[in-house]
């Protein structure tokens, strides 16, 4: 089926992403974003610029979709086998380096914005593993230089995440910290348990498992 994403508008780009029927048996049948006869054209300049204006608006999307919509939607727009979706952007040799960190700066807000008031079931927590694994620089020396500035851009992010009130949101940044396994990643980590009032054994335990990069 091809689907068209160019020039459309973005209520409709909210509905290609949100606006699918909820599998009653999610164990045996696959999601509608693994459907391989998916044909989607898209604008990877276009796309990249809606996401950052989905995530800077949504928290309106709690009146808009349901939390079923919005955790399948949420797991269609980090998947990677989805044409179009932030893995793809994110590896597009096409788009500059600066169009890529204001995306990724961008995921903050959705933190801030959405996730902090409605985690949803698994995405939430989830969100960082679809992205960090390519930017992961740990084995060595970064295949490029902006592979690196993808690193630090996520760190960051990560890294304003972990200040949020928000408890999942902490933790979902601290499971994203152990997988992208910046240089930096002990010494944020360490700095966040110090100004911590309330420290759980859970986020004690996610905490030491990603200064480790031992995360689940």
């Amino acid at each position: 089926m091809k689907v068209d994403l160019r020039n459309i508008t973005f209520e409709d780009f909210l509905k290609f992403f949100f606006k699918h029927p909820i599998p009653t048996d999610k164990i045996k049948k696959d999601p509608w974003y693994w459907d391989n006869s998916l044909d989607i054209i898209y604008n990877p300049s276009e796309n990249l610029n809606r996401f950052i204006q989905l995530f800077n608006s949504s928290d309106v999307l709690l009146q808009k979709y349901s939390r079923e919509e919005l955790e399948q939607g949420f797991w269609a727009i980090q998947s990677i086998n989805l044409k179009g979706a932030i893995p793809d952007i994110l590896e597009d040799n096409s788009l500059k380096i600066d169009q890529k960190q204001k995306l990724i700066e961008a995921m903050y807000s959705l933190f801030e914005r959405l996730f902090s008031k409605e985690p949803l079931e698994t995405s939430s927590h989830m969100w960082w593993d679809s992205f960090c694994f390519k930017f992961d620089m740990s084995e060595g020396v970064p295949k490029n230089s902006e592979d690196k500035m993808i690193q630090d851009s996520m760190f960051e992010c990560q890294k304003k995440i972990l200040d949020l009130p928000s408890y999942s949101c902490k933790i979902s940044a601290l499971h994203g910290l152990g997988h992208l396994k910046h240089p930096d990643t002990k010494e944020a980590i360490e700095t966040f348990l110090s100004k911590e009032k309330d420290v759980s054994d859970e986020m004690k335990s996610w905490a030491e498992a990603a200064i480790e990069g031992e995360v689940p």
